[in-house]
């Protein structure tokens, strides 16, 4: 296994050390004209706690530091060079000290949890394991206990297929070159009733959790952080009835991309809500819908909800791949009754706060319909030029039925429309 520990910090807790993860993390920049990419080394910090007395937890960086910011917020003391926190309950939180956002150390506080195992059980105990490929079949569960760094990708298919606990699963050790085969972290097919939950999946060597063609799907206390080209977080691919909340995500791409299609499985994606999760894009979007459909027949997006989201950060270059929340309508898609509520963006590096369109991007053609979409108490902290973009491509594939309300940029309410870096005349949005 590649480096798994890093010793830019120290962590107590209660006065016991605890181990720090090295994850890395991708920066990329323009030097004229050129994109280049500088390879980082963040920490990542978990552990459980029962919670009977309060967590002290006591970091100290090893290297001197003027500044500490911690996200999402709570308090804390920054004095001799070492930063304080008093948890109550478990957290999820950024320390980023002197603003430098790709040499942080996340910090994940559980609460102690009892899984409750049963049935047929593949177990990783604490320690490392080389475990290499774990194939999950139809009720089995996979429990990675805590303490436990197991050196390995999923590939499940079948219904009652569980994934649970607070190891860690890691694929430094697989092909990460993006000219060459690689492979998921952990990749579902096929089945209802599948869980997961607890887990901390680390630097996948390309989609980190990909669901495709499942009925019923929570995703719940996930962590990541990826840095692979196409590092997405969660590919939720031609599935329905899908629960993922209180998720921390940080992946070098889409955080959550609702596909149609992907290899030989294809469907509608209905009834998908995200709610209460923090999500940090180093590249890309942080939740998109598209633009991966079925070029033979139509595919259905409908119902789609994300709630209570917490934006640390978006970054990307590129126009066509820019916007924290966006809808690529590809091929058959007919992508209607998407929800943004109660969004909190902090930064926006570089990019826009959200982009509607029709592309080819992914596909053979463009799309057939994107329709009632509604973005409601939406903030953005920081200024952008322009904060979207609403494209139609003709009179029958317009955008329709766009709702706006109470969305704030850098303070400033958005009232009307020369807030768009482009809106056309296939447009049909109102803004309240």
């Amino acid at each position: 296994m590649k480096k798994l520990f890093s010793d830019r910090y120290a962590v107590t807790v209660n006065g016991e050390e605890k181990k720090v993860l090295s994850a890395p993390v991708k920066n990329a920049y323009f030097y004229g004209n050129e994109r280049y990419f500088d390879m980082e080394e963040m920490g990542v910090c978990l552990f459980s706690h029962d919670f009977d007395c309060a967590a002290e937890i006591v970091i100290r960086p090893q290297f001197e530091a003027k500044s500490v910011r911690v996200r999402p917020e709570t308090e804390f003391t920054f004095e001799n060079g070492a930063v304080c926190l008093r948890l109550e309950k478990g957290g999820k939180y950024s320390v980023e000290f002197d603003n430098d956002i790709y040499r942080n150390l996340f910090l994940f506080v559980e609460e102690k949890h009892d899984f409750a195992v049963s049935g047929e059980v593949i177990r990783y105990t604490a320690g490392v394991h080389d475990a290499g490929k774990i194939v999950l079949k139809a009720g089995q569960t996979l429990y990675l206990e805590e303490g436990a760094y197991v050196n390995g990708y999923v590939l499940a298919g079948g219904d009652d297929i569980r994934i649970c606990g607070y190891g860690v699963l890691c694929g430094s050790d697989f092909e990460h070159d993006d000219t060459k085969p690689r492979e998921m972290l952990v990749r579902a097919e096929r089945g209802r009733n599948l869980r997961v939950e607890g887990v901390f999946l680390l630097d996948s060597p390309s989609w980190t959790l990909c669901v495709a063609g499942y009925d019923g799907v929570v995703i719940d206390n996930v962590k990541q952080v990826g840095s692979a080209r196409n590092s997405d977080g969660l590919d939720i691919c031609a599935s329905e009835n899908v629960v993922i909340t209180n998720c921390f995500l940080r992946n070098y791409d889409d955080n959550i991309s609702i596909k149609a299609r992907v290899g030989s499985v294809s469907g509608d994606c209905r009834n998908i809500v995200m709610r209460d999760c923090v999500l940090w894009s180093d590249c890309a979007h942080n939740m998109l819908v598209g633009p991966e459909s079925d070029p033979a027949e139509e595919n259905v997006y409908e119902h789609i909800v994300f709630e209570n989201i917490r934006v640390l950060e978006h970054k990307e270059y590129h126009e066509l791949y820019q916007g924290v929340m966006a809808i690529f309508a590809a091929d058959n898609a007919v992508i209607r009754d998407v929800r943004w509520e109660n969004i909190d963006v902090d930064f926006i590096s570089y990019g826009r706060l959200f982009s509607f369109i029709y592309t080819e991007a992914y596909a053979s053609t463009v799309g057939k319909k994107i329709e009632n979409i509604v973005m409601r108490n939406v903030v953005c902290r920081t200024p952008v030029n322009g904060c979207g973009v609403l494209k139609g491509e003709d009179e029958e594939r317009n955008v329709e039925n766009v709702l706006i309300e109470n969305m704030t940029i850098a303070t400033k309410k958005i009232t009307n429309q020369s807030a768009f870096v482009y809106r056309n005349a296939f447009v049909k949005a109102e803004i309240r």
